[in-house]
């Protein structure tokens, strides 16, 4: 709706009331997005239920940022808070947690947001440029993340992302990664590339057919939560003290391979 051409306003009330009369599309919440205020404000007027404003900051003043609040909250919608301030966009960990916590106690305590309708986004620069000074530009904005939900109670987090893969590097480990859902192993060589091969190797889901396979090629089993034996004929894999049997193709197949 910025487009330097168009009449944002008129453009912005125009599309929405067209949505407005589609039934399966009106139900939907309605993110609203421009970097001009008035627009934003225009498209408030417009929806029905609850909507999510995209976004405010304190790039122009905190006084600014709680009058924007204030109309935001006044309409009815949730927002998004954009890791910028008076200085400019964050870049580092400490400045992301900084900006976000400051915002979150201002809409919280002199605005009156309920935390749950904050939606923060700590913005991703670009990664893998080879570029030292981007190297820790992915972890910076995980870590964050995951400061954001310990810290700031019932606030969201959102945030575009590149292969993730790049963001993380290996000797960071996968246990924050998966707390993100990200796939990033921390033995790549052991456990492979692949999500679910790498959360059995964790000990975090029980693998199938396929994951136990590989893990089994790689002399990789599962750790202590995720035991398998194979005597008898008859396989068992026990997780969390909950036995459930392997088919017995699955553990032919073993035989062949360790007989080879």
């Amino acid at each position: 709706m910025d487009e330097g051409l168009l009449d944002s306003e008129e453009a912005m009330v125009t599309f929405l009331n067209l949505v407005a009369a589609e039934p399966d599309i009106s139900k939907v919440p309605v993110m609203i997005d421009s970097s001009k205020w008035t627009v934003i404000e225009a498209g408030l007027k417009c929806i029905q239920g609850k909507g999510v404003v995209n976004s405010i900051s304190l790039k122009e003043g905190e006084e600014a940022f709680i009058e924007q609040a204030k109309l935001v909250l006044r309409y009815g919608a949730a927002v998004v808070v954009m890791a910028f301030d008076e200085d400019g966009q964050a870049d580092t960990f400490e400045r992301k947690t900084q900006i976000c916590a400051r915002s979150y106690k201002v809409l919280t305590e002199k605005v009156g947001f309920a935390p749950e309708d904050i939606i923060f986004d700590p913005n991703i620069f670009a990664v893998a440029t080879g570029i030292e000074e981007h190297n820790n530009y992915g972890v910076d904005f995980l870590e964050a993340t995951r400061w954001i939900r310990e810290n700031l109670p019932h606030a969201h987090v959102s945030g575009g992302r590149v292969e993730p893969v790049l963001l993380v590097p290996r000797q960071r480990g996968c246990a924050r990664g998966h707390a993100l859902g990200v796939p990033v192993p921390r033995h790549p060589e052991r456990h492979g590339h692949g999500y679910r091969q790498c959360r059995a190797a964790c000990g975090l889901q029980r693998p199938g057919a396929r994951a136990a396979r590989a893990l089994h090629r790689r002399g990789d089993e599962p750790p202590s939560r995720l035991h398998g034996s194979h005597a008898g004929g008859r396989g068992t894999l026990e997780r969390r003290g909950r036995p459930e049997t392997r088919s017995r193709s699955y553990l032919a197949h073993m035989g062949r391979r360790q007989a080879s």
